[in-house]
C-alpha cells in the first residue's frame, strides 16, 4: 500500500507565532551558539536529533547558529520546555498518522516489524530527556515499510533491496523450478515459517516476491524459503532444461544473498529478522552442516532476547504468538543441542506453563511438553543421567506428552507424497521417540549402580524407543526421491540410535537382563541394515553407513561362529588421532569400531582373540567375565564421568582440529566369550 497522509491543520507549518528571522549560514554549517562559544566541536548523534551531544550532556539550550542567541533567561529550564513542546506536537502527529493507518489498513507483513519500535528507547529518552516508561498499548511504527515508499528506511536501504531483487529468479525460471517435483515442499516451507499460517500455503503462492519498495528483511526471507524449497530437489531434476541456469547456482546465490539480512544487526532486530536467521538455520541444517546451524540458531535466540522476546512483555505481539515465536526458538536449539552433544541456549520455558498451554491444541501441546523434556535431559549432569528419581520423573513428563495424542495417533501412517498431514505425524513422534531413547540409554550403557530391575526397566524402554525411531525414520527416507529435504538432521539421530542397538546386541551375552535380545537379534540387525541401505544413499552419510555395517557385522560373526571375544569400553574425552570420531570410524580392518554418542563420548568396541582377552583359559564363558564396573565406583578407575559438555564445546564445536587433548581412558567392559552353538 503506497499512500500520502495528509495532516489536521493543527499539524501543519504555520500558526499565530511569528517565525525568528534566521541568519544566513556557510553552506553545510550545522553548530550551535553554545558549542561556537566553547570552541568546541558541534556534534549529532543522528540526524533527526533536535540537541548536539555537547549540549545534552551540558544541559544547555541547543540553538542553532542560523537562529539569534537568545536562549532566555533560564537556558536549560526553558530549553527543556521547548523540547517537551516539540515532543507533544510530534506524539501528536504521530497519533495522528496511526489513526489514519489503522482506518486504512495496515499490511500484515509489517506488523511484526512494529516490534523494535516497540522496544526501542523512547524518543524522550533520545533526547535527553527522562521519559515515563513503556506504556503497555502499541506503538506505531515511525518508519513505515510498505506503506510509505519514500520513507526513509526505503532509501537508505535501498540499494540493498536492489541487491536482494537480482538475486531472485526471472518469471520464466521460477515457473519451471515451481513445476519441478521435490515431495513435501510445501511442508517444509511452512514449517521454515515461525508462525505458521492456519491453513498451509502452497509453494507457488509463497514464493513471491512482496510488493516494490518492501523492506529488504522481507526480501531476504523470500530468498530464504527459495533456498529451503531448491535443497529438496532430486539429482535428477537438479539440471532442469530451460533454466537460465542450474538450480544449486540459483539456491546459493539466493541463500548468499539473503546473508546480508541476516548478518546486518539493525535489519535482524525484529521479529521478520529473527525468522529470517531461523530460516538460514533450517538450511544449514538440512545441508548436514549441523555445526553451522547451531551457530545461527543462537545468533537467533540472543536477538530475540535482546527485544525481550522470552520476557513476553513490550511487545505488540498477541500472546500466543509471542510464544510460539519463542517456543520454535528454544525448540530448534534444543533439537541441534542434543544433535552435536552440547548445552542449551536457553533453560526458560514460559512456552509450556500450565496458562500457555490451555489454549493449545494437543499436538501442541505434546510438542511443548517434549521440548521441556528435551530441555530437561540436556541440563542432566553426568551424575544425574543415571539417579532413578530425575529418570522417573522426566519419563513421566514424556508419557504425558504422549497421552495428548489418541492411539491410533501414535500408528506409523502410511506415506505418500500428497500427505503432509501424516508426514508431520512422523516428525513429531520420530522427536518423541529420540527423547525417550536418549533419557534411558545411559542404563543401556551400563552407566548405573542401581538395581537390576531398575536398571532392566530402563534398558526395555531404550530398546523400544530405537525401535521406533529406526522406523519412523524409514518411514519417512521412503517420502520422496529427496529425503534428505527432511531427514538430514535426524540421520544423525537415527545413527546414534542403530548404533546403541547393535552395541546392545554385543554386550548382551555379559548381561543377564538383556538375554532377551536373543530372540529379536535378527529383526533388530534387519532394521539396521534397512538404516544402512538408507544412509549409503547420501555422500555426506556414507561414514556413518560405514560405521553401522562393521557393527552389524560384528554382530553377525557373534551370532554364526560364537569365536570373537569382544569388549566396549566408554571414553569422555578425545585424545590424538581422534579427528574423526564425531561420527565414528572404522579402524583395523573392522577389528575396531569407534561411535561417538553426544553427551556421553566415544564408544569403543574392539574384538580380540580368546586367549589374548580372557587370560589363554580355554572354556572361560560369559559368567566368569570381569564384572561390570558401575558408577558408583571411583572416577579414577574408570573414567567415565568428566565433564562432558566442557569438552564437547571446545572439541565439537571447533572440529576437533587441536591434536592434543586429554589421553583416551578406557576400562574395558562387556566381555563376551561364547563358544560354537
Amino acid at each position: 500500500m503506497a499512500g500520502t497522509y495528509s495532516l489536521a491543520p493543527e499539524f501543519r507549518g504555520g500558526g499565530d507565532q511569528p517565525e525568528r528571522p534566521r541568519k544566513r549560514l556557510r553552506k553545510g554549517t550545522r553548530s550551535c551558539w553554545e558549542c561556537k562559544r566553547r570552541k568546541v566541536r558541534c556534534m549529532f548523534a543522528g540526524a533527526a536529533d533536535v540537541n548536539c551531544q555537547g549540549c545534552r550532556r551540558r544541559g544547555t539550550a541547543c540553538i542553532s547558529q542560523d537562529l539569534p542567541d537568545d536562549p532566555g533567561p533560564s537556558g536549560h529550564a526553558s530549553n527543556t520546555v521547548g523540547l517537551e513542546e516539540r515532543l507533544g506536537r510530534v506524539e501528536a502527529l504521530v497519533e495522528h498518522l496511526a489513526a489514519q493507518l489503522v482506518k486504512e489498513g495496515i499490511p500484515e507483513e509489517i506488523e511484526g516489524l512494529l516490534l523494535r519500535d516497540r522496544l526501542g528507547k523512547s524518543t524522550s529518552s533520545t533526547l535527553g530527556i527522562p521519559g515515563p516508561p513503556l506504556s503497555p498499548r502499541p506503538l506505531i511504527l515511525l518508519t513505515a515499510i510498505t506503506c510509505v515508499q519514500d520513507t526513509s528506511v526505503a532509501v537508505k536501504f535501498r540499494d540493498l533491496s536492489q541487491r536482494l531483487i537480482e538475486a531472485w529468479p526471472s518469471q520464466h525460471d521460477l515457473d519451471i523450478l515451481l513445476d519441478l517435483p521435490v515431495g513435501n515442499s510445501g511442508l517444509v516451507l511452512n514449517k521454515a515459517c515461525c508462525v505458521s499460517p492456519s491453513q498451509p500455503a502452497t509453494p507457488r503462492d509463497m514464493l513471491q516476491l512482496p510488493p516494490p519498495g518492501s523492506h529488504p528483511v522481507l526480501i531476504g526471507g523470500k530468498l530464504l524459503l527459495l533456498g529451503i524449497f531448491l535443497q529438496g530437489l532430486g539429482s535428477g531434476t537438479a539440471s532442469a532444461e530451460g533454466l537460465s541456469s542450474g538450480c544449486r547456482d540459483i539456491m546459493s546465490r539466493a541463500v548468499e544473498a539473503a546473508g546480508l539480512v541476516t548478518t546486518h544487526d539493525e535489519l535482524a532486530s525484529s521479529l521478520e529478522g529473527i525468522e529470517c536467521i531461523m530460516m538460514e538455520s533450517m538450511y544449514h541444517d538440512m545441508a548436514g552442516n549441523a555445526r553451522g546451524a547451531w551457530v545461527t540458531i543462537r545468533r537467533a535466540m540472543t536477538m530475540a532476547q535482546m527485544i525481550g522476546l522470552h520476557r513476553g512483555s513490550d511487545t505488540n505481539l498477541s500472546s500466543l504468538n509471542r510464544e510460539q515465536v519463542w517456543f520454535r526458538l528454544v525448540q530448534t536449539d534444543r533439537y541441534i543441542s542434543l544433535l552435536l552433544g552440547l548445552p542449551q541456549g536457553s533453560s526458560d520455558n514460559i512456552f509450556a506453563t500450565p496458562t500457555a498451554l490451555d489454549n493449545l491444541t494437543p499436538i501442541e501441546k505434546m510438542r511443548r511438553l517434549d521440548c521441556l523434556a528435551a530441555g530437561r535431559i540436556l541440563q542432566l549432569t553426568t551424575s544425574e543421567r543415571t539417579n532413578p528419581a530425575t529418570t522417573h520423573s522426566i519419563d513421566v513428563l514424556l508419557q504425558r506428552a504422549s497421552a495428548q495424542m489418541p492411539p491410533r495417533w501414535w500408528l506409523a501412517p502410511n506415506l505418500t507424497p500428497s500427505s503432509p498431514a501424516s508426514t508431520s505425524s512422523l516428525l513429531d513422534q520420530f522427536t518423541h521417540f529420540n527423547l525417550l531413547f536418549r533419557l534411558h540409554l545411559p542404563y543401556l550403557l551400563h552407566l548405573t549402580p542401581f538395581s537390576h530391575t531398575t536398571a532392566t526397566t530402563s534398558k526395555i524402554i531404550c530398546l523400544a524407543a530405537i525401535r521406533e525411531l529406526l522406523t519412523r525414520f524409514l518411514a519417512l527416507d521412503t517420502l520422496s526421491d529427496s529425503p534428505q529435504q527432511l531427514c538430514r538432521g535426524m540421520a544423525r539421530f537415527a545413527y546414534t540410535a542403530a548404533a546403541a542397538l547393535c552395541i546392545a546386541h554385543l554386550a548382551a551375552a555379559a548381561d543377564d537382563s538383556l538375554t532377551f535380545l536373543a530372540h529379536q537379534r535378527q529383526g533388530d540387525l534387519g532394521l539396521v541394515e534397512r538404516i544402512v541401505d538408507c544412509l549409503e544413499l547420501d555422500e555426506e552419510e556414507g561414514r556413518m553407513a560405514g560405521v553401522l555395517r562393521a557393527l552389524v557385522g560384528m554382530v553377525g560373526e557373534e551370532r554364526d561362529d560364537g569365536i570373537g571375544c569382544y569388549g566396549w569400553s566408554l571414553t569422555t574425552s578425545l585424545g590424538a588421532g581422534d579427528e574423526g570420531v564425531e561420527i565414528g570410524r572404522v579402524e583395523d580392518r573392522g577389528r575396531v569400531v569407534r561411535v561417538w554418542i553426544p553427551h556421553f563420548g566415544v564408544v569403543e568396541v574392539r574384538r580380540e582373540n580368546v586367549s589374548q582377552v580372557c587370560g589363554g583359559v580355554e572354556g572361560q564363558g560369559a559368567a566368569d567375565a570381569p564384572e561390570l564396573p558401575m558408577a558408583g565406583s571411583d572416577v579414577d578407575d574408570w573414567g567415565l564421568l568428566g565433564g562432558m559438555d566442557d569438552v564437547a564445546f571446545e572439541d565439537v564445536i571447533r572440529g576437533f582440529e587441536e591434536p592434543g587433548g586429554m589421553a583416551a581412558q578406557d576400562q574395558w567392559v562387556g566381555w563376551s566369550d561364547r563358544g560354537p552353538s
